[in-house]
């Protein structure tokens, strides 16, 4: 592997027309393994596709696979040579802007008083829109976690109507399979976020279980959605050394052989005119699996690597339109707020940013989803949310950029201090320096006598007292009372029908 030249460039043009030739031989022999009913891999036969049925394996011709990548990249043609799809090359930018989310599906919470990790509950929920809402350039996005004070089934549910109620800007809707899907949308249209002839909300697609496996819930979940002549998206989740091969030539191959033989199946199982995919981006969630140890690793040099030369080849080869809103982020392997945390967040957001994104639009806006992780991404912490944010606001002043004008050149300035003189109580200092230097609120610069008669207190000290005194704030839904009230209507309906019952909590 090479290092880093121009940006992302990790590889020549005839590397990654290799590896997509690889990809190509690998859905042809050996294929995918697909759980479906024989009915439905009759379908893909008539398709096109190559069905045996007893050992339900599909294999896909590279006509097949070309045409979904022609459709994703929203190419002319689906003819791919060493320059890639037929479209012009994507610009390279680094990131112009960054902000940041807090959270994702997490299920459990790191408690520091406890020093322990617990079940996420509701008001966890609503403690960190709290802390999310008291943080610059945090975007008002999502839950961030999954209650789990209520039953699996309604957890989705519940999720959709606290983001209704208290995010000003509420998340599309994501549901756990076919059935809570119809309940998430009407919640969502409940609050005015989504229209009355919506489609329901959409699983969270994530396969294979296997290398080259579709099956379980993400077969059902496909197939279901294809039933009802919806095309859904199906996204890989490999661990290098696992279910992928351990290099990093040969695990690109398969993540792209998962990615679009899983969607061509889906392509070949929705009927007309719904079965054209409309272009989109094309990224990876994926980790190691340390050989040493036998353990899922989410924070390492080459899980980053494979996310690079994703990037590279997304962007440069197949070209598929990526713009403002690039996701950049890892998860961390420590189990604790601190130093480990701090650090593999750090390393690894600041290698991603700097690699740089290929994009059609001048702009480019990076959001940065690494605040609060722990624990391989199963849990979050408030206090890890404050130390991540420092981090965070760190970035967004290297990013700022440099302007090259009359002021900052400071040429009268310098004139004005000559010679042996200084420029702290300067007047160019004194207009200029709240714009070009930035000041941590966690990290202490100062001599060691006055950090020691400070208290001698860590980041993780002052981030406890951030969160409680943010947490003595009021959390006011964003909903007028009526709509807030017409959400948990839908819920406790969701209930009753899933349930049987309600849970009397209420989001």
């Amino acid at each position: 592997m090479k290092s880093p030249a121009g940006g992302a460039k990790f590889l020549d043009n005839q590397e990654m027309l290799k590896i997509h030739q690889t990809m190509l031989a690998i859905l042809e022999d050996p294929g995918m393994e697909v759980e479906l009913p024989d009915y439905a891999l009759k379908r893909l036969a008539d398709g096109g596709a190559r069905v045996d049925v007893n050992r339900k394996r599909v294999y896909l011709s590279p006509d097949l696979v070309l045409e979904t990548i022609r459709q994703v990249a929203g190419a002319a043609t689906p003819e791919i040579t060493v320059e890639g799809t037929a479209k012009p090359p994507q610009p390279f930018h680094l990131p112009s802007r960054l902000r940041a989310t807090v959270g994702s599906t997490h299920g459990f919470i790191f408690d520091v008083d406890k020093w322990a990790i617990r079940d996420a509950t509701h008001e966890d929920a609503r403690n960190f829109m709290k802390i999310r809402r008291s943080l610059q350039h945090v975007y008002p996005y999502g839950v961030g976690m999954l209650p789990q004070d209520v039953p699996v089934p309604v957890q989705y549910i519940h999720r959709a109507a606290l983001s209704a109620k208290y995010d000003e800007e509420p998340e599309g809707g994501y549901a756990n399979g076919p059935d809570d899907a119809p309940w998430v949308t009407r919640v969502l249209q409940a609050a005015g976020v989504l229209g009355d002839d919506a489609p329901p909300a959409t699983s969270v697609h994530v396969q294979p279980t296997g290398a080259l496996r579709i099956s379980g819930r993400v077969a059902e979940d496909m197939l279901h959605a294809a039933e009802a002549g919806r095309l859904s998206w199906l996204a890989p989740c490999g661990f290098m050394g696992g279910n992928h091969p351990v290099t990093i030539p040969g695990a690109l191959a398969q993540v792209y052989a998962e990615y679009f033989g899983s969607n061509t199946v889906v392509r070949l199982l929705v009927p007309a005119p719904n079965n054209v995919f409309t272009p989109r981006a094309v990224g990876c969630d994926h980790l190691i699996m340390d050989l040493r140890r036998g353990a899922f690793v989410g924070s390492s040099p080459e899980a980053l690597h494979l996310r690079m030369c994703m990037r590279q080849m997304s962007g440069a080869f197949y070209k598929f339109p990526n713009g403002s809103g690039f996701i950049s982020g890892t998860t961390t392997d420590a189990k604790v707020p601190g130093i480990q945390a701090a650090m593999e967040h750090a390393t690894w957001t600041m290698a991603e940013l700097m690699c740089g994104f290929y994009s059609y639009e001048e702009e480019v806006v990076a959001t940065v989803k690494t605040l609060g992780r722990l624990h391989a991404n199963l849990c979050l912490c408030a206090e890890q949310v404050i130390i991540d944010h420092e981090m965070f606001q760190w970035m967004q002043q290297f990013f700022k950029g440099i302007e090259v004008n009359e002021e900052t050149l400071a040429l009268e300035g310098i004139r004005e201090v000559g010679p042996g003189g200084e420029f702290t109580s300067s007047e160019h200092t004194l207009r200029n320096y709240r714009e070009h230097m930035w000041f941590p609120a966690l990290l202490h610069r100062g001599a060691w006598a006055d950090w020691v008669d400070g208290g001698a207190l860590t980041p993780l000290d002052i981030a406890k007292e951030r969160v409680k005194d943010i947490l003595q704030q009021e959390l006011v839904p964003v909903l007028p009372d009526d709509k807030c009230r017409e959400v948990d209507r839908v819920v406790q309906a969701a209930e009753k029908a899933l349930l049987g019952t309600t849970t009397g909590v209420l989001p």
